[in-house]
C-alpha cells in the first residue's frame, strides 16, 4: 500500500514535467513595430502577454501558452474580438533538451506581475504552462551549478526556491518587453556579474562607418620576476656573453642568480651600444594592429564594454559580425532560436562560394543547434579562419572564457591557418629588454622595423595567441621548429661578428638583449604554469614573433 501511494506521489509530482514534454499552443497576436507591452493591457486578462524580439524594432507578440489546442482556439477567437483580426494559434514542439532552472515563484498568469519584487534574483526566465506562469533564475549548466547558486537566491529573499529542470523550448527569457516600465540593470557586456555598463544598448543609434579601428592598450604587465633556482639555457647563453665582456667573472653554471644579474646590469649602464639602445628604444613605436580599420573592427574590440558596439553590428552583413551578434544574444539570453539563426547565417556567408586550403570538419550549408559557448566559439573560430576574412578575433574573449577558448582552439588547431588574426593585445613589447633587442634587431636587419606592416601584423597576431592560449605546447601549433630557428640565427650572427669589428659590437648587444628578453618570457610562461621544457619553447617562438622578420637574412 505505501508503495502504490508512493507511486502516486511520485505520478503527481512528475506530471507538470511530462505535459511540459508534450507539445504547447501559443496564441500568435501578430508582429509589431516598436512594440511595448502597455499597448496589449487589454490582452492581460485573457493571459500572459509576451514577445519574441525579431531585430532592432520588430517584436511577434504572443498570449499564453497552453496544453490543448482547444483552449489556444478559445483565447484566439477573445483576441480576435479585441480588434487583432489575424491573431492565431501556433504550435510550440519540444527541444528535447532540458535545462536547469531555479524556481521562485508560481503566480496566475493572468495578474499583473510586480517585477521590482523580483528582479534581486538575479536574469529571469519564464516558463507558462495554461494560467500558471512560473519565474525562475538560470539558465545553469546543471544541477550543480544550480546547487551552487540555490543559498544567494534563498538569500536575496526567495525561501522557497527550488531546483528544477524544463525543456529548453518552454523557457522563456524575461526582456524589456515583458519589463514594461520597469527600469533594472541591463545585461553585464563584462560578462561578470558586477559589472554593468552604462547605458542601454536599445536607445542608442549606430555610430557612424568613419572610424579607424584602435586596439586598446595592452594591459601593463610587468617582467616578471627572474627564477635562480632553475639552470636553463637561456641563462647559459647570457652568462658566455657577459663572461666574453668580462662583465662576468664566475663560472657558467646556467643559474640566473646575484652574479649574474649585477653583469647584466653593469653591460648595460657602461656598454655605450647599450646606452644607445636603451635611449633609442624609449622613443620607438613598436605597436601593431592585426584587423581591419573601420567601425566592424572597433565594435568586435569594444563590444565588452561599448553599448553601441552591437548596435553597429547590426548594421552589417560582415559574416562575422552576425557571429558576434550570436555571441552577444548568447552571453545576454542563453541558447534560443535567434542565437543558432545569427550563427547559421554567419557561418554560411563566410563560407559560401568560398574555396579553402583545409577541409572542414563541418558542414557549412548544413544547420546547427549551439546549446553551449564550446559550440559557439569554435564555429566563431572557424568563420574568423575563412577565406577572406581579415577581422581579427578580440582579446577580451580568450580573457572572459579561457576554458571555453582554449577547447575550441584545441579542436581548431588542424584546421586553423594564416586568416586567423587575433588582436594584437601582449604585453611583451612593453618589457624594456624587449624593445631593446628589437631595436637592435631593426639595424641588424638594415631596414625599418615597420617596413613590412602585413607580416608584422601576422607575426603579432602570433604572438597575441602564444599569450592569451593556456594550453600544452605541440610542434603542430608552433607551425615551425623555433629551436632550429634559434640555432641557426645564433651561428650566422656569430659568422658575420667575426668579418668586422663593428659587426661583433651590435652582435653582443643584440644577444645580450635576446637572452634576457628569453629568460624573462620563460618566467613569464612558468608563471602561467606550464614546465620548463614548454616555457622554453613558447620563449622562443614569441621571440621569433619579434625579431624573425628583421633578422631574415641572418636565417
Amino acid at each position: 500500500m505505501k508503495h502504490y501511494i508512493r507511486s502516486i506521489l511520485l505520478a503527481c509530482f512528475a506530471l507538470p514535467f511530462l505535459l511540459q514534454a508534450q507539445q504547447a499552443y501559443l496564441v500568435k497576436v501578430g508582429t509589431f513595430l516598436d512594440a511595448k507591452r502597455k499597448d496589449f493591457a487589454a490582452l492581460q486578462p485573457l493571459g500572459f502577454v509576451h514577445a519574441d524580439k525579431l531585430d532592432d524594432r520588430h517584436y511577434t507578440v504572443f498570449v499564453g501558452e497552453y496544453t490543448s489546442q482547444a483552449k489556444a482556439d478559445a483565447v484566439a477567437a477573445q483576441v480576435r474580438n479585441k480588434g487583432y483580426a489575424n491573431a492565431t494559434v501556433v504550435t510550440h514542439q519540444p527541444s528535447g533538451r532540458q535545462v536547469v532552472v531555479i524556481q521562485i515563484a508560481s503566480l496566475d498568469a493572468k495578474d499583473a506581475v510586480n517585477w521590482e519584487r523580483f528582479l534581486p534574483a538575479g536574469e529571469l526566465y519564464l516558463n507558462l504552462q495554461d494560467d500558471l506562469l512560473r519565474l525562475g533564475v538560470g539558465l545553469f549548466s546543471g544541477v550543480g551549478e544550480a546547487r551552487e547558486r540555490l543559498p544567494q537566491v534563498k538569500a536575496a529573499g526567495f525561501q522557497d526556491a527550488f531546483i528544477k529542470k524544463v525543456d529548453l523550448a518552454f523557457v522563456h527569457k524575461v526582456t524589456s518587453f515583458e519589463l514594461g516600465d520597469v527600469k533594472r540593470e541591463l545585461i553585464p557586456l563584462a560578462f561578470n556579474e558586477q559589472a554593468k555598463p552604462a547605458g542601454d544598448t536599445d536607445s542608442q543609434s549606430p555610430p557612424g562607418t568613419s572610424v579607424k579601428s584602435v586596439s586598446p592598450e595592452p594591459a601593463a604587465v610587468s617582467p616578471p620576476d627572474i627564477r635562480s633556482d632553475i639552470r636553463r639555457s637561456s641563462v647559459i647563453g647570457l652568462q658566455t656573453v657577459l663572461k666574453a665582456e668580462g662583465n662576468y667573472t664566475a663560472s657558467i653554471d646556467g643559474y640566473y642568480g646575484q652574479g649574474t644579474d649585477q653583469a647584466y646590469q653593469q653591460f648595460m649602464a657602461k656598454n655605450p651600444y647599450m646606452q644607445r639602445y636603451r635611449i633609442l628604444a624609449g622613443n620607438l613605436d613598436f605597436s601593431i594592429e592585426t584587423g581591419l580599420d573601420g567601425a566592424i573592427q572597433q565594435a568586435i574590440y569594444t563590444l565588452n564594454t561599448d553599448p553601441t558596439a552591437f548596435q553597429t553590428l547590426q548594421g552589417s552583413d560582415a559574416p562575422v559580425a552576425y557571429g558576434y551578434l550570436a555571441y552577444q544574444l548568447f552571453v545576454a539570453q542563453g541558447p534560443s532560436m535567434q542565437v543558432n539563426n545569427y550563427m547559421n547565417e554567419a557561418i554560411r556567408r563566410a563560407y559560401s562560394g568560398r574555396s579553402s586550403n583545409n577541409e572542414l570538419p563541418f558542414d557549412p550549408n548544413s544547420a546547427y543547434a549551439y546549446p553551449n559557448l564550446d559550440q559557439l566559439l569554435l564555429h566563431l573560430s572557424y568563420i574568423h579562419s575563412a577565406q577572406g576574412n581579415r577581422y581579427a578575433m578580440p582579446c577580451w574573449l580568450f580573457e572572459r572564457h579561457p576554458e571555453e577558448m582554449a577547447r575550441a582552439q584545441a579542436a581548431f588547431t588542424d584546421y586553423a591557418s594564416d586568416d586567423f588574426m587575433v588582436q594584437a593585445c601582449d604585453p611583451f613589447v612593453q618589457w624594456e629588454e624587449v624593445r631593446m633587442m628589437l631595436a637592435v634587431a631593426d639595424d641588424l636587419g638594415g631596414r625599418p622595423v615597420l617596413q613590412n606592416q602585413e607580416q608584422l601584423r601576422f607575426n603579432a597576431s602570433r604572438r597575441a595567441k602564444l599569450y592569451l592560449i593556456d594550453k600544452p605546447v605541440t610542434e603542430k601549433e608552433l607551425m615551425e621548429s623555433v629551436q632550429t630557428w634559434d640555432k641557426e640565427l645564433m651561428t650566422n650572427l656569430d659568422a658575420w661578428a667575426n668579418r668586422d669589428p663593428l659587426h661583433k659590437d651590435l652582435m653582443l648587444a643584440f644577444k645580450t638583449t635576446y637572452y634576457q628578453s628569453q629568460v624573462r618570457l620563460e618566467d613569464f610562461y612558468m608563471n602561467k604554469g606550464y614546465p620548463q621544457n614548454q616555457a622554453n619553447i613558447l620563449a622562443l617562438a614569441t621571440l621569433h614573433t619579434l625579431v624573425s622578420y628583421q633578422l631574415e637574412r641572418f636565417v
